[in-house]
């Protein structure tokens, strides 16, 4: 099954009209894949970016600039063709970009526009293509990121990929030819394989950002989720404290909704490592 959604296309995504979709939900549904065969992908690229936690102490010495990575694992030689959309905070700017080592023998290319999809986000664009399977596992590309100057404690700015299709192209990871492995490759990987990021600005409290933390007791539990919901449902009796309510932004979507409390739950019963959870 081989469809017209060629890399060629992917190349100019970033001057398209797209619809979004959040990665790792139904991109593979655009090659029609089941369930069952994108999870035996004969290749199962993860996408990481970092997640980095600064003081403002740090932070100031760095002259307000954090440095991200991209990262890529489990591709090693098998892929060529990419075209991925990243989405960033639009209180950050980007003051520099370049490529990594494990794009060392393919061509790329990147680029920035606001995003159509959510005002309150960025985006950078970009894209490689080879004449064969040469890109590498390690670093794609490297972001410096300037934080804002009014930055306080606490404050997180997700990064993240976001999948995006319209009509006529989708974004990709794929081989050189983009056969049915190559399909099967990004289905995986938009559906399975992405890791998100984030910069986040440490707390003048405690060594780490206390993020699930709504009632600021020091320990997140069951409370917290309880706290988060109370509030929700009436805040002139169940307030959170200004704190609470940044470390009740468990998804980091800048609100606080019943998904915050549930993601409390599920770090509670061991479904997540960190929080918060960025997808």
């Amino acid at each position: 099954m081989i469809l017209p959604k060629k890399f060629f296309t992917a190349v100019f995504a970033c001057m398209t009209v797209f619809s979004i979709i959040p990665a790792n939900t139904s991109a593979g549904e655009i090659y029609h894949f089941t369930d069952e065969e994108i999870d035996s992908a004969p290749v199962k690229p993860e996408l990481t970016i970092d997640k980095k936690i600064i003081s403002k102490e740090e932070l100031e010495a760095n002259h307000n600039q954090v440095e991200i990575s991209l990262n890529v694992s489990g591709a090693d030689m098998e892929y060529a063709a990419t075209g991925l959309h990243i989405c960033y905070d639009n209180r950050l700017t980007v003051s520099d970009k370049n490529t990594g080592s494990a794009l060392s023998y393919l061509s790329t290319m990147i680029s920035e526009q606001k995003s159509p999809d959510n005002p309150e986000m960025n985006e950078i664009f970009i894209s490689t293509y080879g004449t064969s399977c040469i890109g590498r596992d390690g670093t794609m590309f490297n972001f410096t990121f300037t934080v804002p100057d009014d930055a306080e404690n606490g404050d997180i700015y997700p990064i993240e990929i976001i999948y995006k299709e319209n009509e006529k192209t989708a974004d990709i990871f794929s081989n050189v030819s983009n056969n049915r492995d190559g399909q099967l490759m990004s289905a995986y990987v938009f559906k399975n394989g992405i890791n998100n990021g984030y910069i986040a600005i440490e707390s003048e409290e405690d060594t780490a950002v206390t993020c699930g933390d709504a009632n600021c007791d020091g320990a997140v539990n069951i409370a917290d989720a309880a706290a988060i919901i109370q509030h929700i449902g009436n805040n002139d009796i169940y307030a959170l404290s200004d704190s609470g309510i940044k470390n009740s932004d468990t998804n980091a979507d800048r609100q606080i909704t019943g998904e915050d409390a549930l993601i409390i739950q599920e770090f509670v019963a061991g479904l997540y490592e960190n929080l918060p959870v960025i997808e």
